[in-house]
């Protein structure tokens, strides 16, 4: 997979909603891949725009075109989880080794800095995704 770095967290909590049909489809083939545990895979993480931002409908170009200072602002939010989880963009990791680093690095409220502005945060689910991951064992 080619990821940026929110989206890491991302298809952990996603819940069918989306900004456009494509871009929900897109997400309900990939998170469920994601989610599997006894699956691993190497990701890529990308400083730009990954498979799931093409989907988007606000995109044009690499750059979130919504309102100028929302492509900052998921450069930023990109910036956080991959300092968190201590990943840089232009590198390989295994699967394992992202959900090892989420579930060691990330507490659930974490998320209100490290998402913050979100439109998503509010409902909760990544929140849950991030309680599940860590109460396994793999």
């Amino acid at each position: 997979m080619d990821l940026r770095g929110h989206h890491l967290l991302c298809l952990l909590g996603y819940s069918g909603h989306g900004y456009s049909p494509s871009f929900i489809n897109k997400m309900e083939h990939l998170a469920p891949l994601y989610r599997k545990l006894d699956l691993d895979f190497d990701i890529y993480i990308n400083e730009h725009t990954d498979e799931i931002c093409e989907h988007c409908p606000a995109m044009v170009q690499n750059n979130c075109t919504t309102f100028s200072k929302v492509d900052h602002e998921i450069r930023e939010l990109d910036r956080r989880i991959n300092e968190k989880l201590q990943v840089r963009s232009g590198f390989f990791y295994s699967k394992k080794v992202i959900f090892r680093k989420i579930r060691e690095k990330v507490e659930p409220d974490d998320l209100d800095i490290l998402c913050k502005g979100c439109k998503w945060l509010s409902y909760g689910v990544c929140k849950e995704a991030i309680r599940k991951l860590k109460a396994t064992d793999n």
